[in-house]
């Protein structure tokens, strides 16, 4: 966490803050308390080996270096796959690279579209790999011993979110395990209320730090 902070906010006062709230903020304790969380270590080491290989990739792409050019996308498409091996949220992070590449490309945004879409093809191909290797062991792309309905569980996840934005900055009343009931159709309280207030606190967020890409 601090080499990664160190790369992406050039501060180690705030790389060194980062990794402190990383290790200490007892939201983590899902993670380390309850066997079955050991996952979300794992896949934490494995994404930010694979994030901090594609940063190094930009760095050797811009010095030329064509050697380490590709030894580093190699480490970085393999840390994903182990990240992905690992649980499968780990699919998450090409879309986390593909947000650094728009906003730290240092040319038009509408220049950095092809050229990003082309950074992102092989995270793809190693994400369609996966899930073909998920449909041919599970049958599918869900295990049948847990099954929920699709609709349910989109219509949860604005109060998921909304949930986990106040675990994060208010870090009381932990459990290892949390029983989430899903959602049966739309309402007020459930649905459209978590939406809206999430749809504002990420507005608040980009109007305070827009100047900022690293807060980006």
């Amino acid at each position: 966490v601090y080499r990664l902070g160190l790369r992406l906010l050039q501060s180690p006062l705030a790389a060194a803050l980062a990794a402190l709230l990383f290790g200490v903020n007892p939201i983590h304790v899902e993670a380390v308390a309850w066997i079955s969380g050991i996952p979300e270590v794992l896949l934490a080491i494995f994404c930010m080996a694979s994030f901090l290989a594609y940063l190094n990739w930009r760095e050797a792409r811009s010095a030329g270096r064509r050697g380490p050019l590709r030894c580093w996308m190699a480490a970085s498409l393999l840390c994903y796959a182990l990240a992905m091996l690992t649980k499968e949220t780990g699919v998450v992070l090409s879309a986390m690279i593909a947000a650094h590449f728009l906003l730290f490309e240092q040319r038009a945004l509408w220049a950095r579209i092809k050229p990003g879409l082309a950074l992102i093809g092989p995270y793809a191909l190693v994400g369609l790999a996966y899930f073909a290797a998920r449909w041919a062991v599970l049958r599918g792309m869900f295990s049948p011993m847990n099954h929920r309905a699709l609709g349910s569980v989109v219509l949860a996840w604005p109060r998921l979110l909304c949930f986990y934005l106040r675990q994060l900055v208010w870090p009381f009343r932990l459990s290892a395990y949390y029983d989430v009931e899903l959602v049966q159709r739309i309402t007020f309280r459930e649905v459209i209320l978590p939406t809206l207030l999430f749809v504002l606190i990420v507005g608040i967020y980009l109007a305070l730090f827009r100047g900022s890409r690293p807060m980006l």
